[in-house]
């Protein structure tokens, strides 16, 4: 397509029903000719970088991003399995390369995840035959391209920032949780107030930042306490075992949960003391241990330090 703008002075008049002087048409010519150039030229699939790209084996053109000197691009290989492919842009060189079923680039990516200088990249890619979790890969695009974490889980990882200039948190729920409330509950164990789980990546270290918030596990308990009364708590010690309520029930298990994943175990027993049946305490009590140790956080690197750098006002 041709853009053709005619104008011709003489004598001081114009010929054509339009008349621009030569100044204008400098100033108006360049971008305008950008303007029908950027109208005309596809833009690379995933270039817009507040959104996620989601790759599997329907994907028919190359999901491609640019992101601080890397190209980043996900496409569909002859063995049907997505492919990301990371490439330094300076070298030309081809740095990173991890295929699944499906893979996806997380829209957070460019941030500074793990707190340093340069910002990262976050690939993910969904539960697959032979692994029950999702993968998390989070790398480092500085001078030199470095993966820093990879971190599994049956649930998804938010990565967000919970304070104004404060750091990337990762949230989520522990995916090991699930198959512990099944076992507990012989009905939906959707219900039950699951705590979240934040973490923080620092460099390759990822830490334990739930204890940091306890006062956003304080309005959920808060809320449990205040929906338990004395009433429900005793006639759920009296019944027999087949007989418990399951409602009561998944809510006692909830507040035992938000207590123990906020960092809070004393306030945990105590509870649990005083709200479950005396011969079921202490097996109760094993189960919660080993799912929170086994869990999410047995990927962890320790707690976070909490202080006033790291914790919200």
């Amino acid at each position: 397509m041709q853009v053709e703008v005619h104008a011709e002075r003489s004598a001081g008049t114009c010929r054509q029903s339009r008349c621009y002087p030569t100044e204008l048409l400098r100033k108006l010519l360049p971008p305008l000719l950008i303007s029908v150039w950027t109208l005309l030229t596809p833009q690379p699939l995933g270039a817009n970088e507040n959104t996620n790209l989601f790759c599997n084996v329907n994907t028919s053109q190359p999901l491609i991003r640019q992101i601080a000197g890397y190209t980043v691009r996900l496409q569909v290989d002859q063995a049907q399995r997505c492919v990301a492919v990371i490439t330094d842009n300076k070298s030309k060189r081809e740095v990173f390369t991890i295929s699944d079923q499906n893979m996806n680039l997380d829209r957070h990516s460019g941030e500074r995840i793990s707190g340093g200088e340069s910002p990262d990249v976050v690939l993910f890619s969904y539960p697959e035959a032979g692994r029950e979790s999702f993968l998390y890969t989070i790398a480092s695009l500085g001078k030199r391209f470095e993966v820093l974490k990879e971190i599994t889980n049956s649930d998804f990882v938010d990565f967000k920032s919970l304070e104004k200039n404060g750091p990337i948190y990762l949230i989520t729920h522990d995916g090991k949780l699930d198959a512990f409330l099944k076992n507990e509950l012989h009905t939906d164990f959707y219900y039950v107030i699951k705590p979240d789980v934040i973490l923080r990546l620092d460099d390759r270290k990822l830490l334990n930042a739930s204890t940091c918030f306890a006062r956003t596990y304080d309005a959920q308990t808060t809320a449990v306490r205040e929906a338990l009364t004395a009433h429900d708590i005793a006639q759920f010690l009296k019944a027999p075992a087949l007989e418990k309520n399951d409602g009561i029930k998944a809510t006692i298990l909830g507040l035992l949960l938000n207590y123990l994943y906020s960092g809070r175990e004393q306030q945990a027993w105590q509870a649990l003391h005083e709200m479950w049946p005396a011969d079921d305490q202490e097996r109760l009590k094993k189960a919660l241990l080993a799912v929170y140790h086994t869990g999410i956080l047995a990927q962890t690197d320790g707690r976070d330090r909490c202080d006033e750098q790291h914790s919200p006002k």
